[in-house]
């Protein structure tokens, strides 16, 4: 299935594509753009890289070998004012930026990697009460320890990890958080571990409730419910992590050379590509115009990961008789 952009000049007709690969989804998105736009300045680039010559240092060498009209660089005076991420120029634009990423990022590595078959979902929760100093270091150590002890039952486990803290009412209010309880801190996860309770869970996490759902709707909503945390960026840090064995979705920019990775792709795929729907955007702010075109792949360019399997049941403790005394 070839492009109509198929061999096509960026530079005589200013148009750049972007090809995003995810699980069963393929975006192409065609911008055009003038002579100033990002895009253009990095393909010039690409086809005639900037030399860089870089001058021999001579801080640390010997004074026996410096040329003789060398001077010494002066330091820079003065330190450098830090930009103020709470300026209004530019933070309601960048946190939306930030948090249109989180949400997008981790539904595509959601959707490629999981599904109803071989996911379950998992809140955990620590205990304000017993644990006051918890931070978000804290949780991601908690967590990491968990997965340590897990993978002495399991191999080849894979997950996506979410952590969150909800203002309680003392943050809203500017109490102290000593006169008020403090909002608990939760861990959700996304793992491939199926056949698992949440008694044996709790064997292993010693830090507060435990919350297992093995019959969801779908992904999506699991996912959905996941990124809500992101929502509110100033009050807490929100992170999420996941494994090193996850797909990735796949990305191909004309702007940086990679068009022939582009055409090469589509007719490689052939019939195995439907064209969902299409959709432009012209006249906008930073563009001329802007096309996206969405495809369905029958024959899913990643698949899921496998459920990870059991390496031994946990030993039962045997309990001491009268005869064993």
């Amino acid at each position: 299935m070839p492009h109509k952009l198929k061999g096509h000049d960026p530079l005589v007709d200013k148009k750049f594509r972007t090809l995003k690969i995810t699980g069963r989804t393929a975006k192409l998105q065609t911008t055009t753009v003038d002579d100033s736009h990002t895009s253009m300045r990095a393909y010039k680039d690409f086809l005639n890289p900037p030399k860089i010559e870089k001058e021999p240092d001579f801080s640390k060498a010997d004074p026996l070998f410096l040329p003789p009209d060398y001077v010494p660089p002066k330091k820079p005076g003065g330190k450098r004012i830090p930009i103020d991420p709470a300026n209004p120029k530019y933070k309601e634009k960048n946190d939306k930026i930030i948090l249109k990423k989180r949400h997008q990022n981790l539904r595509d590595i959601g959707l490629m990697n999981f599904c109803k078959e071989n996911s379950m979902f998992v809140t955990l929760t620590i205990d304000p009460t017993e644990y006051p100093g918890a931070n978000l270091a804290y949780c991601h150590k908690a967590f990491l320890n968990l997965i340590r002890s897990l993978k002495n039952l399991y191999s080849g486990i894979a997950y996506i990890v979410v952590y969150e803290r909800n203002p309680s009412q003392a943050d809203k209010e500017d109490i102290e958080a000593s006169d008020l309880e403090r909002s608990p801190y939760h861990i959700h996860i996304l793992w491939n571990i199926v056949n698992i309770n949440r008694y044996t869970i709790k064997k292993y996490w010693h830090r507060g409730l435990v919350d297992v759902k093995k019959d969801f709707d779908s992904v999506g909503n699991v996912l959905l419910y996941m990124g809500k945390a992101f929502n509110d960026i100033g009050n807490f840090q929100h992170a999420f992590g996941y494994s090193k064995n996850l797909h990735l979705a796949t990305v191909y920019r004309e702007s940086k050379g990679e068009g022939d990775k582009i055409d090469q792709f589509f007719e490689n795929q052939g019939e195995n590509l439907q064209q969902r729907y299409f959709s432009i955007n012209s006249n906008t702010k930073f563009v001329n115009e802007m096309e996206f075109e969405y495809f369905h792949l029958k024959e899913p360019h990643t698949n899921y990961v496998p459920v990870a399997k059991l390496k031994r049941k946990p030993k039962k403790s045997k309990k001491k008789t009268s005869k064993d005394t």
